[in-house]
């Protein structure tokens, strides 16, 4: 297994996609300080599921992220695809060609991938134990890395020698195994405890679990009374229902009824109106026939008043007329039988005219 390419993208100063493939045999990567040639083994590392941002001279992680410069702005994430050529197979259950693919956001979110598809960085650090390729392992040694080989503790220097023959991964999983079984046994332990602790209340709570079956019976008892009493309510409550269903239709066909004399008795009472303002104009005019009338009747009496008193002024001057000529009749009556008397003719006092009447 050796490696074929990178693939970096946004990570240091590598902003652009840039591809670094690898041959067969030594490849060298030459260039003056400052030009990123650490980067690339950094990159290489950080794919591998670096984890220390101080290793890759930074203070978090989020610092690998191209930062931008005066003519550029700065990205958002950095990328990097490390593809292993697997084709003799030392990598069991994998394919020819192994590409593991690590991301990382400003905001923090990791995406980890193997041939596409998304891992744990745990999954990342035992694919590559035992092979060369670990976080901890002296495959890729940066400057001032050899000193610290050289001047390590020998336990550090025993990691080097049993990573590089295979048997780091079995004895991280027994140390693995041995942590597991350790704290199974502390949960054991722990267990007991509370056995032992549990045995003492099993009395107490014996009682107390026959106090809730019991409380549990009587509640099921009165949930079923409840129940039934609920029914009765509803049976009621329907019987009610009817019986106000049937007095609320009442009230309504009641209620349209009173509606109904209510249109009649007010289309008698505007007929009574017109009629009552017919009646009134009628009698105003009939009022004013009557004035008239009255006035004609009191000018009629009037001129019979004043007939009477002139009829009774004319009898009264016809009785008096009477009167005279009866006392005038009586006067020539008289002065008749007084000529007479004295041997004087009638007739000669026809012949001078007629008795004026006495005036």
């Amino acid at each position: 297994m050796y490696l074929k390419a990178i693939e970096i993208q946004g990570f240091k100063s590598f902003a652009d996609k840039t591809k670094i493939s690898f041959d067969t045999g030594v490849t060298a990567i030459v260039g003056p300080n400052g030009s990123g040639k650490s980067n690339v083994t950094e990159s290489l590392r950080w794919a591998l599921g670096e984890s220390s941002a101080k290793s890759l001279r930074g203070g978090k992680m989020a610092d690998v992220i191209f930062a931008g410069t005066q003519n550029r702005s700065p990205l958002n994430s950095a990328q990097v695809r490390v593809s292993l050529d697997n084709s003799d197979g030392y990598m069991a259950g994998y394919d020819s060609d192994i590409q593991v693919e690590r991301r990382v956001y400003r905001n923090g979110d990791s995406d980890y991938l193997i041939n596409g598809k998304k891992v744990r960085l745990r999954d990342i650090h035992d694919l590559f134990m035992d092979t060369g390729l670990g976080r901890d392992s002296f495959s890729v040694i940066s400057q001032g890395r050899v000193e610290s080989i050289f001047n390590s503790k020998p336990e550090e220097r025993r990691a080097i020698f049993e990573e590089a023959a295979g048997v780091l991964k079995y004895k991280t999983r027994k140390k693995e195994t041995q942590n597991k079984l350790t704290h199974t046994q502390d949960n054991l332990d722990r267990l007991k405890d509370i056995i032992y602790e549990l045995d003492s209340q099993v009395g107490p709570l014996k009682k107390q679990a026959q106090t809730a079956q019991r409380f549990l019976e009587l509640d099921q008892k009165r949930e079923s009374l409840a129940l039934d009493v609920l029914v009765h309510d509803v049976k009621s409550f329907k019987e009610e229902k009817i019986v106000k269903e049937k007095e609320l239709q009442e009230a309504q066909e009641a209620l349209a009824t009173y509606y109904e004399r209510r249109d009649k008795l007010e289309k008698d009472n505007q007929t009574l109106k017109q009629d009552r303002q017919t009646l009134a104009a009628s009698l105003q005019e009939e009022q004013a026939a009557l004035r008239q009338l009255t006035g004609l009747i009191a000018d009629l009496e009037g001129r019979i008043r004043l007939s009477r008193l002139q009829k009774e002024q004319a009898q009264a001057q016809s009785q008096e007329q009477e009167s005279r000529l009866r006392k005038a009749q009586e006067r020539q009556q008289t002065l008749g039988e007084a000529i007479v008397e004295k041997g004087l003719k009638p007739k000669s006092l026809k012949r001078n005219g007629k008795v004026s009447k006495p005036s």
